[in-house]
């Protein structure tokens, strides 16, 4: 401050936060897989044979937001990186992204697998007692002993719970 000038503060009216900027700066520089890559290394150095090619933008767009966004998704090999704007006050939009990341990421790896995110009881049994037997057969066996105690029971468990729920609706 320049002497003789009298120090200006603002009022709270005076404040107001600019909504609407986005982080272009960030979300735009980090796009650029050479960025992208100097980022990944800074963050794990230990990592020296990282290159870009092995790097995918994940980013999603803006669902469900208003259009501002500040956050930067990628994946490097099997390590699925998330890079979230840091908030001033208490916010469940950084919540809902991350899910909103996570929901996606889960959808892209059954779809890059092709695994079917709704199989049948069935299928699942057929997976447990005789595809597994192909590839861990040790574990198969336990599978198997299981299944036998599970299915020697179970009419046992489906009278128990008929009992509990008959014996609910009774006192209400």
């Amino acid at each position: 401050m320049v002497q003789g000038e009298s120090k200006q503060t603002l009022s709270e009216e005076e404040i107001v936060a600019k909504y609407t900027i986005k982080d272009s700066v960030f979300s735009d520089l980090f796009r650029i897989k050479k960025y992208l890559l100097q980022l990944y290394k800074s963050l794990h150095p230990e990592d020296k044979t990282a290159a870009e090619n092995e790097l995918t933008d994940i980013t999603i767009k803006n669902i469900l937001t208003d259009g501002i966004y500040n956050d930067l998704g990628f994946l490097f090999r099997e390590k699925f990186m998330i890079l979230l704007e840091a908030q001033s006050l208490w916010t469940l939009n950084i919540i809902i992204r991350a899910l909103m990341y996570l929901a996606q990421t889960y959808h892209d790896y059954f779809e890059r697998t092709n695994q079917n995110l709704y199989k049948s009881k069935s299928t699942v049994h057929k997976d447990v007692t005789s595809r597994l037997m192909q590839v861990n057969p040790t574990l198969a066996r336990q599978a198997r002993t299981v299944l036998d105690v599970n299915k020697s029971e179970r009419h046992i468990r489906g009278g128990l719970a008929t009992r509990e729920k008959y014996a609910h609706q009774k006192d209400e």
